[in-house]
Parts: structure tokens; sequence; C-alpha cells
């Protein structure tokens, strides 16, 4: 446990804080949005590329517990049947060495509509959160430079003028 979630786990105390929640499936081969992502790679012609993963990344910043952040995630962003969970830290473990990270997230002040109900439903369920950011990880294996993944990714995955894109580091989701 890293030391961010030392601070709230098992604790009642409500602080401000920003809380990474990272959503993933369980298989791989339930991993639609990570098996298309690698299909329009390889059409653009990146064919080293063997497997892909991919996540959704939340963050959540508000008044909150540890305990509040894990019903969020538990019972508001997660599939408990098909999808698991992490908070502040990544479902996947670490990288291989021919595995790129790519973190794709909506810049600043541009709007997503999942995150405005995600806000409605914490209200509901009586919970104090002031923001909610989403973004996707991708994490892809073959022997590719990060150079020509980060500009298939930018022309292929994302969209620069609304989207922001890390390769190898986390975004600033906030």
């Amino acid at each position: 446990m890293d030391d961010s979630m030392q601070k709230y786990a098992g604790s009642s105390d409500r602080e401000q804080a920003v809380f990474r929640v990272e959503v993933a499936t369980q298989n791989t081969e339930d991993d639609i949005e990570a098996r298309n992502a690698l299909h329009e790679l390889r059409e653009y012609g990146l064919s080293q590329l063997t497997s892909a993963r991919s996540s959704r990344i939340y963050a959540i910043r508000g008044n909150l517990t540890y305990l509040d952040i894990d019903r969020i995630a538990g019972e508001l962003l997660t599939d408990p049947v098909l999808e698991m969970f992490s908070v502040n830290q990544t479902v996947f473990p670490e990288l291989g060495s021919l595995e790129h990270m790519i973190e794709i997230a909506r810049r600043s002040g541009v709007m997503e509509p999942s995150e405005t109900s995600a806000l409605k439903v914490t209200a509901a369920l009586g919970l104090k959160v002031d923001q909610i950011r989403l973004g996707w990880r991708y994490i892809f294996n073959g022997p590719v430079s990060k150079s020509v993944l980060y500009t298939a990714v930018l022309r292929i995955l994302a969209n620069p003028v609304i989207e922001k894109v890390a390769i190898d580091s986390e975004l600033n989701l906030m």
C-alpha cells in the first residue's frame, strides 16, 4: 500500500484529496477496448505489436475517505462480474522491457458527459465529490520505439486538439 492509501485506509476522517482509480477487465479476452486499439494500430502499420491491455482511469477529488472511494469504485465505476479496480496504484503489474504505457485524457475544460453523470450518482449516494476526470490507459507489447508508437497513437487513438497523451508516464487528470 502506498503512502497516499495508508493515509486513508480504514480511516473515517474526511479530507480533501485526489484519488486515482483504475478499472480493467479481469480477463484479457474481455478487453474489447484493447483489442480494438491493437487492431487499429496494426492496420496503421505497427504489425510488431503483439498484445494490448486497457483500463479506464478516474481522478476523483473530494472530501472522501478510502472507504468512500472503495464504495464509488465498487458500486459505480466497476462491473464486479467482469472488472477489477485498484486505488492509487495500477491494476497491471510492472511493465516488461517490450511494453509501453499510453494514457489519454480530455484536456482541462473539455466536457466528458460520463464525468457529469458520475458526479450526479455520487451525490445521490450522499458522497461529497468535487470533480471526476476520466482517461484511458493502454499497455502495448511489442518491439516498437516510443516515438513511433506515440506518433501512431496521436493519429489513430487520440484527438490531440481535445485530448492530452502521455507515453510511459501517468497523466495528471485534474
